[in-house]
């Protein structure tokens, strides 16, 4: 039986109760968090990692100097290159960027896809942005607004086989979803017959660039986050040339090499013949991938414990949106599968 959980605090917690229902053979029971399951099966099967080597985690400092010298070796004109006092400024934002990467399971080149995809779309639509919002809003705006998704969607189904092609199959066009949220703005402002809900989209989507013109966020964002693609592959690199893993590698690493050793992965299925994991609303989606890499056909020998209401980790990856596709697959491949509802609290008491 392997058990998972998310903090050390959790898994310590798990191990006391169970040690009050079996006795000292709770400590034979492998209950572990997420990364720490990681290292334990890189430290156990080093010969399917790092092409052997005896590769050693890499403490925040280290990571530090990495990052801060592959910053050095940038162009002055790069983005992230800015200084204060002497220190690079992002430093601190591409390690949180590095790490949103490779919780997303994408690789530089589909994460430049998407980006190229964005652009694409944003350089298409810019001039019909400005244009709208070049005045005060008014109920006239609307008019103007809402032929916006309707080019926005016909952009999207020029070549869509040739386009989506390029994109992860995970991964929903920019295009579409900038166009539904003008659907939506545009339906809420006509239904409350207001300009409010075009104010807000104007807000949140838009900032005013050096010439005062509205344009969209994710415009700007582009060449920044293109840069620190550029920043991740680089770090990926070194971390490889040094033996060296982070915190996101104890997951990532252990699902790349049951795809790539099917006899890992067989060993570790006949280790763990049944699994549960506990706190399931915070998980991401490299660790789901985790179970996935461990479970039997149709998730048969898996348990998941959780509620969508607790979901507290989404700023270190977690959505709660995994929660809901993760049953909404369970249900597909497995029609036998049971989803029973804890509908009693027992922790908290009449006075909470």
């Amino acid at each position: 039986i392997l058990c998972l959980t998310f903090t050390e605090s959790g898994a310590t917690n798990m191990r006391q109760r169970l040690r009050q229902i079996i006795g000292e053979d709770a400590y034979k029971i492998a209950i572990h968090t997420f990364h720490s399951f990681g290292t334990e099966i890189i430290n156990q099967h080093r010969e399917y990692f790092f092409r052997g080597a005896d590769a050693q985690p890499v403490d925040e400092l280290t990571q530090y100097q990495i990052i801060s010298g592959i910053l050095e070796g940038l162009d002055w004109r790069n983005p992230l290159s800015a200084k204060n006092n002497g220190e690079f400024v992002y430093i601190k934002e591409l390690i949180r960027i590095i790490s949103e990467f490779k919780q997303s399971g994408l690789t530089p080149s589909e994460l430049r896809a998407i980006i190229e995809d964005n652009q694409s779309t944003i350089a298409e639509i810019a001039p019909d942005i400005q244009q709208v919002f070049s005045a005060k809003i008014s109920k006239k705006t609307i008019e103007m607004f809402a032929p916006i998704a309707e080019k926005i969607a016909n952009l999207a189904a020029k070549n869509p086989d040739e386009k989506n092609s390029k994109l992860p199959a995970s991964i929903t066009p920019y295009a579409n979803v900038l166009a539904l949220s003008i659907v939506h703005a545009t339906q809420e402002a006509i239904d409350e017959n207001s300009t409010k809900p075009l104010t807000a989209w104007k807000s949140k989507w838009c900032e005013k660039n050096a010439n005062g013109e509205f344009v969209l966020k994710d415009f700007t964002a582009a060449e920044k986050l293109s840069a620190a693609i550029d920043v991740y592959e680089k770090y990926v690199n070194i971390l490889s040339e040094r033996s060296l893993f982070d915190y996101d590698d104890m997951i990532l690493s252990v699902i790349q090499a049951c795809e790539s050793h099917p006899e890992l992965r067989a060993n570790l299925q006949e280790q763990f013949q049944f699994i549960m994991v506990d706190e399931f609303q915070d998980t991401d989606k490299l660790q789901v991938a985790v179970i996935a890499a461990l479970a039997q056909p149709g998730f048969a020998n898996v348990c998941t414990v959780g509620d969508a209401q607790q979901s507290i980790y989404r700023f270190r990856g977690a959505d709660v949106n995994v929660f809901f596709e993760y049953r909404d697959r369970l249900r597909s491949l497995s029609p036998e599968a049971e989803f029973p509802q804890l509908p009693h609290n027992f922790r908290s008491h009449g006075d909470v």
